[in-house]
């Protein structure tokens, strides 16, 4: 099954504010970041025993990665969350990749400040957008890209069925989507009729 796929249109960011203790800095190329960033991913993202070839497969062989843009959340010195900005400057688009957070740091307020972190890094480089993926089950981190201002979007028949059951869950009732040229729809759970969540 596809994932679901959020854009976001250009628009201002706010600078991140971490919570206290944490603070972002972009990847070292040492062989120490590295380590730090696979144990955080192998908490939701990558198998256990992932090592070297998964962070080149995912890392350093992905089209347009800067290393520099690879951001290491830390709390205190140690490795929290990691978030990459990927910027393809020739359609002028971002992409956020590879997001995840060790289980220790989870709900500790920090995924407004990875988006802005991340978005600030797009929007640097003059990008018109961005766009991500993500799971359906994954309801947190769908809910921090809404109030970051992705928007859903609509390009295979099934999604707007599937994004009405993940607004459901998250009680949403309204929100407006994309299709997959970009126009403005609204996605309406069938018994809402209050003004737009998001």
């Amino acid at each position: 099954m596809e994932q679901l796929k959020m854009y976001w249109r250009r628009q201002p960011i706010g600078r991140p504010v971490w919570p206290d203790g944490f603070h972002a800095r972009s990847f070292d190329g040492s062989k120490e970041d590295m380590g730090r960033w696979l144990l955080i991913c192998k908490e939701g993202l990558l198998a256990p025993d992932a090592g070297e070839p998964e962070f080149r497969q995912y890392m350093l062989d992905y089209p347009d990665l800067d290393t520099r843009n690879i951001l290491l959340i830390e709390k205190d010195g140690e490795p929290a969350a990691t978030v990459t900005a990927v910027v393809h400057p020739l359609q002028s688009l971002g992409y956020i990749h590879m997001v995840a957070c060790r289980e220790k740091f989870r709900g500790q307020k920090l995924s407004q400040p990875m988006n802005a972190a991340a978005l600030g890094v797009i929007w640097e480089a003059g990008c018109h957008g961005a766009y991500l993926t993500t799971d359906d089950f994954r309801v947190p981190a769908i809910r921090s890209y809404l109030r970051a201002g992705f928007l859903p979007v609509l390009y295979q028949e099934d999604m707007a069925q599937r994004w009405a059951a993940v607004l459901q869950a998250m009680g949403i009732h309204n929100v407006r989507a994309l299709s997959e040229t970009g126009e403005f729809l609204q996605l309406l759970l069938p018994d809402a009729h209050t003004a737009s969540d998001f």
